[in-house]
């Protein structure tokens, strides 16, 4: 191998050192920051000029690369203690060359510490910082962190859970090379404060009874009581958004005890029914039929009833007011009507109709009837008896005067005046039986 040329070579890339320009800019990835175990990747670009540049961390020199115009690149890693954890490339682009550089597995040797370029008068013509750290430990908004690994960098996993005061929750993630968590439990929000309910704003309902004033926090759960008139169970939840959740199975009933009375019921029952639901009741005595009692809203009934029974004795029972106008007694339902009579002194028959209280609905007074004459019919009957009397009156006058008078004509007085006693026509016989009795002796 000829020497002699890589020595004039060198010669003149450090003639022409400072040709190289004075703001090629390292660029270090990943950025800003680089976790524990980390490949710090490190890029620069140089100006097509001929030069030498070495790169140092710290004072240690780990890198030189060398270019001779037109074409001519020669790069070489330093005998350091980074040798073996340098990979490099370095290529001539149409205006400038590329330099690339990986250091590898960052570790606490190189925190602090600054990578330099220098040219081959030992002047820095680009620098860039390490900033090494681990992955943060994030205690803000109720979390609580807790690492796989110390320090955490690259393959620790985080366990993120919430401190009291807050709502249970918990992820994991894992530490990136740029010292970030793969998921951020801040921005995903995963800590909320614990929401606070309060116990007068449970939804209102007529199956339960408001719970006590006071707050109630999330997730806890709050027992009401059903309502009157209701059984089964309520809950209300505390929700995240602080707003109640009622999980509500308060049923509406009904006491059996408590269906509205009738005259037509016997009503012995007890229990309850839920609403919806029916029962049947017992008929009183001289009632037929079912009667039956729905439960339509938390203690309200909707009964039916039994039907009224009317016996009517046979015509002519002196000790009823009624009877039928049959020699037999009639049976008829409430609602239904038949022709009855007075049992005395039956004048008229009329239609009669069951009630439901068990009664004939008649318009007939028997009462009356029964005891006598109306008192138009009396009246006429005293009447009549008072002209009756008045005529017996006139009768006897008359007739005392008449005897008076034929007393006088035996005692050959003159009669007394008066039309009983008027005197005779001359002409007229004085007794007509007499002329009678002459005219009859005549014709003998």
């Amino acid at each position: 191998m000829d020497h002699s040329y890589f020595t004039r070579w060198f010669v003149l890339v450090e003639l022409c050192g400072l040709c190289a320009s004075q703001d090629s800019q390292l660029r270090l990835m990943p950025s800003p920051g680089q976790a524990y175990g980390a490949t710090a990747r490190i890029s620069v670009e140089f100006p097509l000029v001929s030069f030498v540049n070495n790169f140092y961390i710290a004072s240690e020199r780990v890198y030189q690369v060398s270019y001779a115009s037109p074409d001519f690149l020669l790069p070489a890693a330093s005998e350091s203690s980074y040798k073996t954890r340098i990979s490099e490339s370095a290529a001539i682009g149409p205006s400038s060359v590329s330099v690339f550089l990986n250091i590898s597995n960052l570790a606490q040797t190189e925190v602090g510490k600054t990578m330099f370029v220098r040219d081959t008068t030992n002047a820095v013509v680009s620098q860039v910082a390490f900033n090494i750290t681990e992955c943060p430990n994030i205690t803000t908004n109720g979390i609580v962190t807790r690492y796989s690994l110390s320090p955490c960098g690259v393959g620790c996993v985080g366990n993120f859970t919430c401190t009291s005061g807050y709502i249970k929750a918990s992820i994991t993630a894992n530490c990136r090379e740029d010292a970030t968590w793969s998921a951020n439990p801040i921005t995903m929000g995963l800590c909320k404060s614990v929401p606070v309910c309060i116990n007068s704003n449970v939804p209102t309902n007529e199956s339960y009874l408001q719970p006590s004033p006071g707050n109630t926090s999330y997730p806890d759960v709050l027992n009401l009581t059903c309502a009157e008139n209701h059984i089964g169970s309520a809950l209300a939840q505390c929700s995240l958004t602080g707003t109640w959740d009622v999980a509500n199975n308060c049923n509406g009933t009904c006491e059996k005890s408590m269906i509205p009375s009738d005259v037509s019921l016997n009503n012995t029952l007890s229990g309850v029914l839920q609403v919806g639901q029916s029962v049947v009741v017992p008929c009183n005595t001289s009632y037929v039929g079912v009667a039956i009692a729905m439960c339509t809203g938390p203690g309200q009934w909707n009964p039916t009833s039994c039907l009224a029974v009317c016996v009517i004795p046979q015509m002519g029972n002196a000790s009823e007011t009624y009877c039928s106008n049959t020699t037999s007694s009639v049976t008829i339902f409430e609602g239904n009507s038949t022709n009855v009579q007075c049992c005395v002194n039956p004048i008229t028959t009329v239609s009669t109709n069951c009630s439901h209280v068990g009664a004939l609905t008649v318009t007939l007074d028997c009462a009356e009837r029964s005891s006598g004459l109306d008192g138009g019919i009396i009246a006429l009957i005293v009447i009549l008896c008072l002209l009756a009397v008045g005529c017996i009156v006139v009768v006897v006058v008359l007739y005392k005067r008449k005897k008076a008078c034929f007393a006088d004509k035996a005692d050959k007085n003159p009669p007394t005046e008066g039309p009983a006693c008027t005197p005779l026509n001359e002409n007229q016989p004085k007794n007509p039986d007499s002329s009678n009795d002459n005219l009859s002796s005549d014709r003998v």
